[in-house]
């Protein structure tokens, strides 16, 4: 019936929210774990509407790109911890 069909989609749509507020939450516990370096790269490379170059963010916070390698790979690791990846 049409009163089952609209349920099943708010259940559908109540499961999405949640999920998306549980990464919305696991957000919120890594940012204060960034260093400032972290939290440029999360910004400039991730959360930016256009992504800037590796060789730019690099350059703002002064490291060479191997550096910044060293960072966001530290900064994916704290991410899939929180994510439970590993």
């Amino acid at each position: 019936s049409i009163t089952e069909g609209e349920a099943l989609r708010m259940a559908k749509i109540a499961e999405r929210m949640g999920n998306l507020a549980w990464f919305v939450e696991a957000v919120d516990d890594i940012l204060p774990l960034l260093s400032p370096a972290e939290r440029h790269i999360l910004e400039q490379r991730y959360f930016a509407a256009a992504p800037r170059p590796v060789w730019q963010i690099a350059n703002d916070i002064y490291i060479s790109r191997s550096e910044y390698y060293r960072h966001r790979d530290h900064l994916l690791w704290k991410f899939g911890r929180r994510f439970g990846l590993f």
